[in-house]
């Protein structure tokens, strides 16, 4: 309670205010640039710009590394609360859950399921959070599953909370890529794959 007093007083998160030095680095870059373009060629301080130039770059690229590892992380963690429930009982998913060390958000986005069997049908849409090492297909997006939540209610009242938002949890390991004749549903030319 006394962070979330301190975040709307300042009108920033503690993470936000943590990562914006780091945010600055790149600015550092473009000083020595700017210092490189200045400085004459046949000058003494010209290779100790260069390399100093390098270290800003490497570093950069160890700080957005270190911040897209966090904000994947956080993101893990936002999937998991969210489909708690679901994924304590799902039977594809380990018993640790989804908000595990070793796992990583990777990218999210719509998906269409076409059945092999009926290769000319739409296809029913659905939603997928790729991880580092599985794929998670949801009947609709995360935002409208968290929005639809039901509210508490009152004591001895079940839930109306739906449990059925989870469709697959697929482990990548377990994933084989096999391309499609492209003639298969539609008569698209481009390959697909299941």
């Amino acid at each position: 309670e006394l962070l979330s007093t301190a975040e709307a007083s300042a009108g920033a998160t503690l993470t936000s205010l943590l990562v914006a030095p780091a945010r600055r680095l790149p600015n550092y870059g473009l000083y020595v640039e700017k210092m490189l373009q200045l400085t004459s060629l046949d000058a003494a301080e010209r290779t100790t710009f260069c390399r100093a130039l390098g270290a800003v770059n490497e570093l950069c690229a160890i700080v957005d590394a270190s911040l897209a590892d966090h904000e994947g992380r956080a993101r893990v963690a936002e999937v998991a609360a969210a489909l708690g429930h679901e994924l304590k009982s799902h039977p594809q998913m380990g018993h640790d859950g989804l908000a595990v060390p070793h796992r990583r958000f990777i990218c999210e986005g719509p998906l269409l399921e076409l059945a092999l069997d009926e290769p000319r049908s739409k296809g029913t849409p659905r939603h997928a959070i790729l991880f580092n090492d599985m794929l998670l297909v949801l009947s609709c997006k995360l935002s409208d599953i968290t929005r639809d939540a039901a509210p508490a209610t009152p004591k001895g009242k079940a839930s109306k909370r739906s449990s059925k938002h989870v469709i697959e949890c697929i482990s990548l390991a377990k994933v084989q890529v096999k391309h499609l004749p492209a003639n298969l549903g539609g008569g698209s030319d481009s390959a697909r794959a299941r």
